[in-house]
């Protein structure tokens, strides 16, 4: 009894093997797209919420000047997406704090800005 159990425990082992080993090797690649998102290009700090006192572009223009990374907020009607944005800096900030459309390539949540474009409704 043992020995027909050890030995299907082996073959099945042999039958998973190659599966196992597919799943990692695809798993390590990165697929990245080519799209155009439309959304409020903000700073990674503020997202949507800006302080008393401040205009959503003064408070992220701070931030971003402070370091922070540039974003792009997108309304996926229940629940919004962040996108941190790279590349172009000086024209995402020209609609820091305001509606972009943005073309890149998106790699998870990670877009490489290829063109910005103010959003069209």
């Amino acid at each position: 009894m043992r020995k027909a159990t050890l030995c299907a425990s082996i073959l099945l082992a042999g039958m998973l093997l190659p599966c196992v080993g597919r799943t990692a090797a695809s798993g390590s690649q990165s697929a990245t797209a080519h799209v155009t998102l439309a959304g409020l290009v903000t700073c990674a700090h503020c997202g949507l919420s800006v302080p008393k006192g401040q205009t959503r572009m003064s408070w992220a223009l701070k931030n971003v000047n402070r370091g922070d990374d540039i974003v792009l907020i997108t309304d996926y009607g229940k629940a919004f997406k962040t996108f941190s944005l790279n590349g172009h800096k000086s024209d995402l900030l020209k609609y820091l704090g305001g509606e972009a459309t943005i073309t890149g390539d998106l790699d998870g949540t990670s877009l490489d800005v290829s063109t910005v474009s103010p959003r069209t409704k």
